[in-house]
């Protein structure tokens, strides 16, 4: 069912073989499509005209692996590529970004669809993450870190770095890691103190694109500037250590767990795990079989970075267990094309997607 949240009026559909039924607060009409194929097009077409026209999905008691919560992000919304998203603490609210109008547009949205707008971000440049920490959030802006606070949308410049980067910034309990144009820099932001820092210069894959991957636990830090080599360093003593990548390759994003794995992904390659203190890696399961030209488009850890989930382009997400690599869910994402982001919630995920659409997906345990 959608729900016009203007008007309260409702909207129902259904299909029973070639026949497509569908209800606008009142009584049900029927039509026959000829085949169940071409019911089950109409039902996806009429839907989506729905959600363009304003209408919003809510189902508290939906089941895992159903949407709970499905809208549009707006008319005129355009595709960047990059979805950022992150939950708004521990609950089932989560931030997104959307361009419209040549704006960046960092919005709450609620449970049951209800969307906030909290602040304008730069529009001529990609956010690449967003990360939420004691009430802000933090914006990677191509590199330049940014702090919104929601309450009054003020933004505030953390860093000033003008040039893309991808993956530096990423959070874990107090600490934040980021590049500040010089140096990779760790900080605990409840105290502001600075707990590391190094000097970075971002390498180039293939001679075109700039790498430069963080990550940090409560305990250490992970950095990534060329096609071969992970550094990890410890917070405490300042000792590093080097892990050597399963092949070369370019990596735009890294999470440090606090067990001593590492988990890196990058555009050309799936994401994979390993161990810091014997190099051991693993692929993680992403549903992707290399063969039917299916690619990840997104990965995403949860905020005790003990899951992950990965998007791939067939719109399906594969949840897996961080430390047996267990696949524990699969979703199948409506109204995408090929491309989306996801981020874990207090029950379970949020997607934003190509096709211009938010929704949220209830996941067990």
């Amino acid at each position: 069912m959608l729900t016009d949240p203007v008007t309260g009026t409702s909207w129902t559909a259904r299909v029973d073989g070639s026949v497509f039924y569908s209800a606008t607060g009142g009584r049900e009409r029927t039509k026959d499509c000829g085949s169940a194929p071409a019911a089950a097009e109409k039902l996806a077409a009429d839907t989506w005209t729905r959600l363009r026209s304003g209408y919003v999905h809510h189902d508290p008691d939906a089941l895992p692996g159903t949407p709970s919560m499905l809208r549009h992000a707006g008319k005129g919304v355009g595709w960047l590529g990059r979805a950022a998203l992150c939950a708004a603490g521990g609950d089932d609210l989560f931030f997104a970004v959307s361009h419209l109008g040549g704006v960046n547009r960092l919005r709450l949205i609620g449970p049951d669809g209800a969307l906030t707008e909290v602040a304008e971000l730069d529009g001529d440049r990609l956010v690449r993450s967003l990360s939420w920490h004691d009430g802000d959030v933090y914006v990677d802006l191509d590199g330049r870190v940014q702090r919104v606070d929601p309450a009054t949308g003020a933004v505030v410049d953390v860093t000033d770095v003008r040039f893309t980067l991808g993956g530096s910034l990423r959070l874990a309990g107090h600490n934040a890691v980021w590049f500040d144009g010089r140096d990779g820099v760790v900080t605990d932001l409840s105290s502001g103190r600075e707990l590391w820092r190094r000097g970075l210069e971002a390498g180039e894959w293939e001679g075109h694109t700039p790498m430069l991957a963080l990550a940090v636990s409560t305990t250490g830090v992970a950095w990534c500037t060329d096609a071969t080599t992970v550094y990890v360093a410890d917070l405490a003593s300042g000792a590093e250590s080097a892990v050597a990548k399963r092949r070369s390759e370019l990596t735009d994003e890294l999470w440090l767990t606090e067990d001593g794995r590492l988990f890196t992904s990058g555009p050309y390659t799936g994401p994979a795990r390993y161990t810091v203190a014997t190099g051991e890696h693993v692929p993680v399961p992403t549903g992707a079989d290399g063969t039917s030209g299916t690619a990840v488009a997104d990965v995403a850890m949860d905020r005790d970075r003990t899951r992950v989930a990965v998007l791939t382009t067939d719109r399906r997400i594969t949840v897996v267990d961080a430390g047996s690599l267990e696949v524990l869910a699969s979703v199948e994402v409506e109204h995408m094309v090929a491309h989306g982001g996801c981020a874990f919630t207090g029950t379970g995920l949020a997607v934003s997607t190509d096709h211009g659409c938010f929704a949220r997906y209830p996941l067990t345990g």
